[in-house]
């Protein structure tokens, strides 16, 4: 009885188990928003991880102080530091949501005497701030309409039915995708077709464990190497840029790709091989196996549509005015035109172009622009 028992809450966990996975394949597929809230993004460290880090940050602030600050740093230059110290401490742990820990030096600056809340908070309205906001914007119009999902598809038909090409055609879609939207968004979206594809080449319909590894690895790992190809692809290269500005080295769009682009070219190489490895003298399976999974894919989004067409003639405008925004300030009209306009331009558009398929439907609405990462 104990072991029949067993047994039936074992089914019963994996019945749960494959039904929540069936449900994030479904929302993926679909272009559902994916994104957690910062409750649920405890990890692992859960209720107790909390509350160790809202005493540990405030006690490993206050013995910053104990120690005399480095020479050439003022008092109130050491009293930043412990601020940073106690944000790192409650932005690791979780204690407090994420973006209320940002929210810290705003209250504590002015306190402290350090900082009025007019200096406090001028960082807050830098115009990188902006420029996420509106390369946001841009990722969730493609996101909705789904543009992304079928531009991988197309890149992923070249592979016909080699394993080896499979995982670098999808690792190439992963990479071009990753650049201008978010990683996490790539990988969803991808993943479920990679397992997909793994399923219909591999005898029995059941997906080979190593060619299913070496895509969903290559799919992860190419949309992270990649997101460092535009200063979109990932909110850590919008940082690094306004240190650069900062430090009086301001680098233009194109800058950043000219130097992210060449890394890029050297690590995916290397990482297509390290994933393959196990795959060279594997027998090829039909062609058609692959082309049916791509086409069945395909027949799922329809048709290209209204929507789709003109979110992609945008976009493009934006990452051609991105690129060549230097030679462009070199006419008088557009001399002040920075990164940040151009983002918001492009912003702005989607919400002003119908999108084609309804009446007084436009390419993007406040309903889904408020999704966006705002903290």
């Amino acid at each position: 009885m104990g072991y029949r028992r067993w047994d039936r809450a074992r089914f019963r966990s994996r019945v749960r188990v494959e039904r929540g996975v069936g449900q994030v394949r479904c929302a993926a597929s679909r272009g559902v928003d994916m994104t957690f809230s910062d409750q649920d993004q405890s990890g692992s460290w859960g209720a107790w991880g909390r509350r160790i880090g809202l005493i540990l940050g405030p006690t490993v602030a206050l013995a910053v102080q104990g120690f005399a600050p480095p020479e050439g740093l003022s008092a109130e230059a050491w009293w930043v530091v412990s601020l940073a110290v106690l944000m790192v401490v409650w932005w690791v742990t979780e204690a407090i949501p994420i973006a209320s820990t940002a929210l810290l030096p705003l209250a504590v600056l002015p306190f402290l005497g350090v900082a009025s809340v007019k200096e406090a908070a001028a960082p807050y309205a830098d115009p990188i701030i902006f420029l996420f906001i509106g390369g946001f914007m841009l990722a969730a119009a493609v996101e909705h309409w789904r543009l992304h999902e079928r531009v991988a598809l197309s890149i992923a038909s070249f592979a016909g039915g080699r394993p080896i090409p499979l995982v670098g055609c999808f690792m190439l879609a992963s990479a071009v995708i990753s650049m201008w939207i978010s990683n996490t968004a790539t990988t969803l979206m991808l993943a479920p077709i990679a397992l997909g594809a793994a399923r219909a080449l591999s005898p029995g319909g059941k997906p080979d464990l190593v060619l299913g590894g070496a895509l969903l690895l290559g799919v992860a790992h190419a949309a992270t190497i990649a997101g460092v190809g535009t200063p979109v692809g990932s909110p850590t290269n919008l940082i690094a840029m306004s240190f650069f500005e900062r430090a009086g080295e301001p680098m233009a769009f194109v800058d950043w790709m000219s130097q992210a682009i060449p890394l890029i070219l050297i690590m995916l190489p290397i990482l297509w091989l390290l994933l393959c490895a196990p795959l060279f003298g594997k027998r090829a399976a039909t062609s058609s196996a692959m082309r049916q999974v791509v086409r069945s894919a395909l027949e799922k989004l329809g048709p290209i549509s209204t929507p789709e067409i003109r979110i992609g003639v945008i976009f493009g405008l934006v990452a051609l005015a991105w690129m060549f925004r230097v030679p462009l300030n070199e006419w008088p009209p557009l001399a002040k035109l920075g990164d940040t306009s151009i983002a918001i331009i492009g912003a702005l558009t989607l919400f002003v172009v119908p999108s084609g398929r309804k009446r007084g439907e436009k390419l993007i609405d406040w309903t889904r622009a408020e999704r966006i990462p705002w903290g």
